[in-house]
């Protein structure tokens, strides 16, 4: 009997896994620990120094890989790709495994929409994903706005006069009424993007998995834990984190 409790205790030890290469895929956390906080959480940051979309693609697709991979040795039942590059990069997905790029694809096929604009990293855009899957739309590649986030100076006048750059070349190309984030750092840009273009529906993705929690059947264990894991310091995981989000992490360093 002593055993067989034990083996129970194991077998209801399955945390949602969240992987993402830095810190966007924490704001999707933030979110879906606000609206579902019963749930037990892994976060997992895969790529030690630099956003997937800065690495090429043979690396990124072994440190996503790997990180999939690691999680599961969590007993991570389901699991979250956080990050639009690296949904990119992986061909199939395993069946407990959540799509971030299809998930968004059939949340924004459920809005109204006339014409859509698509905001990501140039992997991403050059996958040609969203432009192939959606109607009606435009997309434009910002290649500095995930390193804006990572470095912290995405509200610094220069940062602002990047975005605006970059926006004002989406919109250049047609009449958007409808703006697609389709980068999870770009979550953080939201505010600053709501105060640029005030009549602008904007869709970010941490939304979209708030929806998705809230329509699907989640195999999670209820223990209300999170855990923090990242392949880079965790000091400077911690720090950054504070002060991107205002959460207070203890992270491990692991090796995948």
């Amino acid at each position: 009997m002593k055993y067989l409790k034990l083996y129970e205790d194991f077998s209801q030890n399955s945390p949602i896994g969240i992987i993402d290469s830095g810190y966007g895929g924490v704001a999707i956390l933030k979110a879906l620990r606000s609206n579902f906080p019963q749930y037990d959480y892994v976060f997992l940051g895969v790529s030690p120094n630099k956003t997937l979309s800065k690495l090429d693609f043979s690396e990124s697709k072994v440190l996503v890989e790997r990180g999939l991979q690691y999680l599961t040795t969590l007993e991570c039942q389901t699991q979250l790709v956080a990050c639009n590059t690296a949904c990119t990069l992986i061909d199939n997905f395993p069946n407990n495994t959540i799509n971030l790029i299809k998930e968004t694809i059939d949340y924004i096929n459920g809005l109204d929409y006339n014409n859509l604009g698509v905001l990501a990293t140039p992997v991403t855009i050059n996958s040609g994903i969203y432009q192939n899957e959606l109607p009606n739309v435009v997309s434009h590649s910002c290649d500095s706005w995930a390193s804006l986030v990572e470095e912290m100076r995405f509200n610094t006048p220069e940062g602002i006069e990047i975005i605006k750059s970059d926006l004002n070349q989406l919109f250049n190309q047609s009449d958007i009424d409808t703006i697609l984030l389709a980068c999870t750092h770009y979550i953080l840009l939201k505010p600053i993007i709501e105060s640029l273009y005030p009549n602008i529906n904007i869709v970010s993705q941490d939304d979209v998995m708030v929806n998705y929690f809230s329509s699907h059947q989640i195999t999670s264990s209820n223990g209300r834990s999170c855990r923090w894991l990242t392949c880079g310091s965790s000091g400077e995981f911690d720090t950054e984190v504070k002060e991107l989000f205002g959460i207070t992490t203890k992270s491990e360093q692991v090796i995948i």
